[in-house]
């Protein structure tokens, strides 16, 4: 088993407390929300982030993604639009693995993931992005621009 490196140990570790499949989208909130739980306590964040079409957002935290699908850590399920033929939608859940691969993140970091996932684990993708469309680190930012969070 690979070790992972921080970026990639706090992603795996998300899907591993949430227990269910969670969309991009809902992965890419979560970790903005996660980084901005490392920031209020003194921390760096994990990710770089703009503001784009559907608020926050990161191509960092995509590419985690891929690179926890191809060390088989995550599975995939892509659903189809049986009309167009397009993906309408990407899930992914943590694969069990071996902690690890997790012995890279250090408490602040798990904690942030854990505070954010038993937040939003049980709620729906809507009130997630309402909520961060309501912060004041997104709000007012047009599309392309940078988050600051530090």
């Amino acid at each position: 088993m690979p070790r992972l490196d921080t970026r990639q140990a706090a992603v795996y570790y998300l899907l591993k407390v949430l227990r269910r499949p969670a969309s991009r989208t809902e992965i890419v909130k979560m970790l903005f929300l996660a980084d901005l739980e490392l920031v209020r306590g003194g921390r760096q964040p994990l990710f770089r982030w703009i503001r784009w079409y559907y608020g926050p957002f990161s191509r960092e935290v995509l590419d985690v993604l891929d690179a926890l699908e191809e060390l088989g850590l995550v599975s995939v399920d892509r659903v189809i639009d049986i009309w167009t033929l397009k993906t309408r939608k990407i899930e992914y859940r943590a694969v069990e693995a071996s902690d690890n691969a997790l012995g890279v993140l250090d408490d602040s970091v798990r904690l942030a993931v854990e505070r954010v996932a038993e937040r939003w684990r049980s709620r729906g993708l809507e009130e997630l992005i309402r909520y961060v469309y309501s912060l004041p680190q997104v709000c007012g930012k047009k599309l392309g621009e940078v988050i600051e969070l530090e």
